[in-house]
C-alpha cells in the first residue's frame, strides 16, 4: 500500500513527493547529529570506558550509513531511466536546491549552537539523487552554479578557518557526484562572476578560493576522532522549508566513517550575502520552460 501511495502522490503532486523524503532524509540526519557520543572527561580512561566508546562511536557511524541507505532507496522510487515528467523534474530541482541550502545555511529560522560546516555532510546523503541530475544538463549546470555561490559565500565567513576538513570534502565529493569536474566548475564561476560584474558595475563579492583548488591543504583544527561531545538539537520537522511549487501543482492540490567529528561553535545563521540573479536567471530560464 506504501509503494502504490507513493507512485499515486509522485503522479499527482510531485513535489509533495519530494517535500515528504526531504523531511524523511532531515529526521535521520538530525538523528545522526544527536548520536554523536560523549567525550571521554578522563585522560586514563578504563577498559570498559573505552570499550563503551567505541561502541557508541560504532553505534554512530551506523545512524549515517543508515541516513545514507534511505536516501537510496528514497531516490530509487523516482523510477528507471530518464525523468519524463516536467513537473517532476522541476520539483526535484527544486528539492536539491533545498538540500543544498540547508548543508550550508541550515535553519535560518532557528538559532542552535552548532559549528559552521557542520551540516555539510547532508551532501553526501543529497549525493543519492545525483544520478537524475546528471541526465538533465541544464539542471546540473544549474546546481553547479548554486553550490558555487553558496560555497563562496561559506568561505568568505569570517569562521571559515574553523570549518573541519572532513565537511569540505563532502562539498567535493558533491561536485563529483554531479559530474562537475574541476574544469566545469571553474568555467561555471566565470560565467557567474561576469554576469555579477555587468550587474554590479565590477563589484563582486569572490571566494578566497575557487571551487577547483583544494581544501585539504588548510589544517584540520581539531583531533580527527569521529566521536566527542554530543551537538545540540536541531529542529527540522516543523521548520522545513517548502519546495517551490510549478502552476501545474496548485492546480492539482486538493486543498564510512561519520563524514565529520564533534562541534559545538554557533553557526551563524547570515552568511555573507552574495548576488545569485545569475541563477535566478537560470532558474526562471528552466520554469518558463515547463
Amino acid at each position: 500500500h506504501v509503494h502504490i501511495l507513493a507512485r499515486l502522490l509522485k503522479k499527482i503532486h510531485p513535489v509533495r513527493f519530494l517535500e515528504s523524503q526531504m523531511a524523511a532524509l532531515l529526521m535521520s540526519f538530525k538523528a545522526w547529529l544527536d548520536g554523536e557520543p560523549e567525550e571521554l572527561n578522563t585522560d586514563r580512561p578504563s577498559e570498559e570506558q573505552m570499550h563503551q566508546y567505541e561502541l557508541a562511536e560504532k553505534a554512530h557511524q551506523a545512524l549515517f550509513h543508515a541516513a545514507e541507505q534511505l536516501a537510496s532507496r528514497l531516490s530509487m522510487t523516482l523510477g528507471v531511466g530518464t525523468i519524463s515528467d516536467n513537473r517532476l523534474s522541476q520539483a526535484l530541482l527544486n528539492f536539491m536546491q533545498e538540500g543544498i541550502r540547508f548543508s550550508f545555511e541550515g535553519d535560518t529560522n532557528v538559532e542552535d549552537d552548532l559549528l559552521l560546516g557542520t551540516r555539510l555532510p547532508f551532501l553526501t546523503i543529497l549525493s543519492k539523487y545525483s544520478t537524475w541530475i546528471r541526465k538533465n544538463k541544464s539542471h546540473c549546470e544549474v546546481l553547479g552554479r548554486f553550490l558555487f555561490a553558496k560555497e563562496a559565500a561559506l568561505r568568505a565567513h569570517p569562521d571559515f578557518d574553523e570549518v573541519h576538513q572532513d565537511d569540505l570534502r563532502c562539498i567535493r565529493d558533491f561536485q563529483e557526484s554531479l559530474g562537475l569536474s574541476e574544469s566545469k566548475m571553474r568555467r561555471l564561476s566565470q560565467e557567474l562572476s561576469k554576469t555579477q560584474d555587468e550587474s554590479h558595475d565590477g563589484t563582486l563579492l569572490r571566494a578566497t578560493a575557487t571551487p577547483g583548488s583544494s581544501t585539504r591543504s588548510i589544517g584540520s583544527r581539531r583531533p580527527q576522532s569521529t566521536a566527542g561531545s554530543q551537538r545540540s538539537r536541531l529542529s527540522v520537522q516543523s521548520n522545513l522549508s517548502p519546495l517551490m511549487e510549478s502552476p501545474e501543482d496548485r492546480e492539482i492540490d486538493p486543498g564510512h566513517e561519520s563524514p565529520s567529528p564533534q562541534k559545538r561553535r554557533r553557526l551563524t545563521n547570515s552568511l555573507p550575502e552574495l548576488n545569485e540573479s545569475a541563477i535566478a536567471d537560470e532558474e526562471s530560464g528552466i520554469d518558463s520552460d515547463y
